[in-house]
């Protein structure tokens, strides 16, 4: 299972997705075929830098939410209309996509069974 982690404090969300630009070289790299299945995680700040992490002796509790979202097999970024390559893409996550110790492990189990599947090819 491979994530790439992302953050933001400028977020929205938007008829239940929120809308974050990615750098072109990153969505690239996550929408292509790979070995292990590959998501985009952003971890959505709250707005109040204050909040962003509360600290503990014992633990520290990161506020909000994450959502994963998996970009394997979407289109390759057009250029622009003059030719030259565009230096970011919208990517649109769905809340329904919350990551929690439940949908990790269902990621885990999914990831695993591509790579079962693809050793016994």
């Amino acid at each position: 299972l491979s994530l790439q982690v992302k953050s933001t404090a400028r977020w929205e969300i938007e008829n239940g997705q929120i809308v974050f630009p990615l750098k072109a070289s990153n969505y690239e790299q996550l929408r292509v075929e790979a070995f292990t299945r590959q998501f985009l995680v952003l971890y959505t700040l709250p707005h109040c830098r204050t909040r962003w992490v509360v600290k503990h002796d014992d633990s520290s509790i990161f506020n909000h939410c994450a959502y994963y979202h998996d970009l394997r097999g979407e289109s390759a970024i057009p250029p622009r209309v003059d030719g030259r390559p565009r230096s970011t893409r919208s990517v649109r996550l769905s809340v329904a996509n919350r990551l929690t110790a439940a949908s990790l492990y269902r990621l885990y189990r999914v990831s695993c069974q591509e790579v079962l599947s693809w050793r016994r090819r």
